[in-house]
């Protein structure tokens, strides 16, 4: 097996272990929620909240939103900003979309902040979005480590978080 065969192996572990671990913690995802052709389904208030609702078709999320936003590429992946300290409520109720890179398709679910942290934690490979279910805020994170965050309090915490590890 050569150099890039092996590292595509490791992707794919990744990939596996992070869909056991949201399965585990979330159960079956809410795909329901995400509905497509439904205007008030997840969506299509995504595509809203994040100003692109006349894009047609706007799988790919991780352009950078038509609305104020702060955005950052991590380079240290010892830097990566935690979820709770982002947020503000650890404990809030919220969506959680992830797109697995290997399946091209977004899963739905809903959970605690805190538990959520925890699966982005050991599954870094996952591009996912947690919004709160009100839509006051929402965070990005691409697998290239972009993130994105709308909201005054959250864009404010990625913001200190980027003071923070500049002073290290």
């Amino acid at each position: 097996m050569n150099i890039r065969d092996e590292e595509l192996r490791q992707k794919v572990d990744a990939a596996e272990q992070a869909i056991k671990l949201i399965h585990e913690k979330f159960g079956k995802y809410d795909n329901y929620a995400y509905d497509y052709g439904h205007e008030n389904g997840l969506f299509a208030r995504l595509k809203r909240f994040l100003g692109k609702e006349n894009v047609e078709d706007y799988i790919w999320m991780w352009e950078r939103p038509n609305r104020p936003h702060t955005f950052v590429q991590i380079e240290n992946l010892q830097y990566l900003p935690a979820l709770c300290k982002l947020t503000p409520n650890s404990q809030e109720l919220v969506w959680f979309v992830v797109d697995i890179w290997l399946l091209s398709a977004w899963l739905v679910y809903e959970g605690i902040l805190g538990e959520i942290e925890k699966i982005t934690e050991v599954a870094p490979i996952i591009n996912y979005y947690v919004i709160a279910k009100d839509f006051r805020w929402l965070v990005a994170k691409s697998r290239r480590n972009e993130f994105i965050a709308i909201g005054e309090d959250v864009e404010k915490n990625l913001r200190r978080f980027l003071i923070e590890t500049e002073e290290m």
